[in-house]
């Protein structure tokens, strides 16, 4: 765990789901001493008609980028005035990039747990960064505060309890 920051990345959507992360990260961080930073990715509009990419001009796209940050700003300082970091892009590779950039501790994100043909069509974030994060994941999902847990890039997934493994994680990072 070489150049590992004291840290735990929070990406969040700025929905519900994300405060059921963001609350554990703050339970696991207090005992390890860790720092809980907030991420969060916005999207830029496309638009496109009969093959023609319409391209917004410069002044909305600045206005895109202030308003995701007077939102991240303002959803940290409902948490306590946690760090944040805002990227623009596609979330999962926006993400998976910051893990191999900040080298934080662990990433603890929220899922909507969707299951069948949503989740095949609508894609899951949080498994793309599970499958392919450096750091190990803790996934909770919106359904009780079941936390879904695992080593980042093993592919293998455990439902447990949201404080579960908190005593190992104080003896895996002194």
């Amino acid at each position: 765990m070489d150049n590992v920051a004291k840290m735990i990345l929070v990406p969040v959507d700025l929905g519900e789901g994300s405060a059921s992360a963001v609350q554990l990260a703050l339970e696991l961080a207090a005992p390890l001493g860790a720092e809980v930073v907030l991420m969060h990715v916005y999207t830029l509009p496309r638009y496109s008609y009969a093959g023609v990419n319409i391209v917004l001009p410069p002044e909305s796209i600045e206005e895109i980028s202030a308003t995701a940050q007077r939102a991240l700003d303002a959803y940290a300082k409902t948490h306590g005035g946690l760090r944040c970091l805002l990227r623009e892009g596609d979330p999962a590779e926006q993400i998976v990039r910051a893990i191999e950039g900040v080298r934080p501790y662990m990433v603890v994100m929220g899922t909507h747990g969707r299951r069948g043909i949503s989740r095949m069509l609508l894609g899951s974030v949080a498994e793309t960064v599970i499958r392919t994060s450096p750091v190990p994941v803790v996934a909770v999902t919106q359904r009780a505060g079941a936390a879904r847990a695992s080593a980042g890039g093993a592919g293998e997934i455990e439902e447990r309890p949201p404080a579960a493994g908190v005593k190992e994680l104080e003896h895996a990072f002194p």
